[in-house]
Formats: C-alpha cells, structure tokens, sequence
C-alpha cells in the first residue's frame, strides 16, 4: 500500500513539473509575441482597470474571407493588442437591406445585455444606419453596425478595446 502511495506521488509531482513547464513556455511564447502582456494582466486582474487608449497598438493577427451557409460574402480579421487582447471585426455583405435588418436584430437577440442601440435616418424617415453594443454570452463584447445592405461587427473580451478600435477605423476613413 506504501509503495502505490509513493508511486502515485512520484506520478502526481512528475505531472505538476509537466504543468509548470508547461505553463512557463507558454507564458514566455506570449511574452514574445504580446511584450505588454503582464502589464495588461496586472491592469485588468490586480487593479480592475481595463483600457485602451491612443497608445494601444494593434497588430494584425490572421484574416479570412468567403460566403456563410446563407450565401453572403463575409470578411473576417483579428489583431491583436501589444498586451494579448484580440479584436475580431468581421464585414458581411447580404443581399438587401430587409436581410441585415434580420440578421442584425438576430444576432442582438443572442446577446445577454444590449448596453446601447441606436439609428440614423434619411431627411424621409427611413433608417440608414443602426449600430449596437451588447455583452454576449461567454464575455465577449460586441459592436455591431448596420447600413443598407452591410453589417460591421468588433468583437473583444475588452468593451474598451473594441471602442478604441472602432473609433481608429472610423478615424481612418
């Protein structure tokens, strides 16, 4: 019975050097890829401040683009923060206006808070543009924007992320 016990042990600590090992390579490939990554953790954990402001660089991360099951085309890409925060923001062309009608309210529908909604109009009364903030489900944030027949959509697990770089690609513009 001793000797399981020792094994069982011996076993228990060999996996737990595993797990630092891995812990510690991995945290240094993040460092290497996001050299603010511990400042960010600190800002967002120990103090509870999460921020971004003009000094937040993004770096582009990946993109993809194609058509979704209901045949429109969609343009996705992701960057990252020098501190390891992602933002994805994503581009999706439907066929008319009535269709990112739906599939905005939709995807507001998925969303576990909507924090602010609001619409633009025409000299007529119609509604050209809307855009959205909400809170999805698994700590996303999401900022959604609708004119005719284009939904723009930023999401991040930073509400303040997310604003700062949609206010850099409107600024861009």
């Amino acid at each position: 019975m001793i000797r399981l016990w020792k094994r069982v042990c011996n076993i228990a600590l060999v996996l737990c050097c595993l797990a630092g090992m891995y812990g510690a390579i991995s945290l240094y490939t993040r460092l290497r890829r996001c050299p603010r990554y511990l400042q960010g953790l600190v800002n967002r954990i120990i103090l509870r401040r999460d921020f971004a402001d003009q000094n937040t660089q993004f770096r582009w991360f990946m993109s993809a683009t194609g058509r979704s099951p209901i045949g429109s085309y969609v343009d996705l890409s992701v960057y990252q923060s020098g501190d390891c925060v992602e933002v994805c923001t994503g581009y999706i062309k439907l066929d008319s206006p009535k269709d990112a009608q739906k599939e905005f309210d939709l995807t507001l529908k998925m969303a576990d808070r909507v924090y602010e909604r609001t619409k633009r109009a025409d000299s007529g009364g119609t509604v050209t543009e809307e855009r959205a903030v909400a809170h999805l489900s698994p700590g996303k944030y999401l900022i959604l924007k609708r004119n005719g027949t284009q939904i723009r959509m930023i999401t991040s697990q930073s509400l303040a992320y997310a604003s700062e770089f949609e206010r850099r690609t409107l600024a861009a513009r």
